[in-house]
């Protein structure tokens, strides 16, 4: 079985390059989509992300005081460089809908050289 190369491996070959600006992800659902639409516009235009990505229906189900809870959602997955986190995550915690909002960040650490290319060009 052949082993896939690790992620330094692949920045060797020049298939991906590891980058000082690290991307963050960050993940969060709305109940509504003209909340979601309102937050994906604000951070674009305000320069805190570089791309937001918009998922119309996301099927959720969790348990809250005992009862399973089914619907549907509008999920977002924010890009942007990691120096903008905190700036981001204050803002959907205090222009959130949900009381208790589901805001899940993640560190990307390499991608593909023309994306990067590309972001290295943004202003974010």
């Amino acid at each position: 079985m052949e082993t896939l190369p690790f992620d330094s491996e692949l920045v060797s070959m020049g298939i991906f390059r590891s980058i000082e600006m690290k991307l963050k992800f960050i993940y969060t659902t709305f109940n509504q989509y003209d909340d979601a639409i309102k937050v994906k516009e604000h951070l674009v235009s305000s320069n805190l992300a570089i791309c937001v990505n918009l998922f119309k229906e996301v099927e959720s189900i969790y348990q809250d005081d005992q009862e399973i809870i089914r619907g549907n959602e509008i999920a977002i997955l924010i890009k942007s460089a990691m120096g903008k986190e905190s700036q981001i995550i204050d803002y959907l915690k205090e222009n959130h809908p949900y009381e208790v909002p589901g805001i899940f960040s993640y560190c990307v650490e390499s991608h593909n050289e023309k994306y990067n290319e590309w972001v290295d060009g943004k202003e974010v």
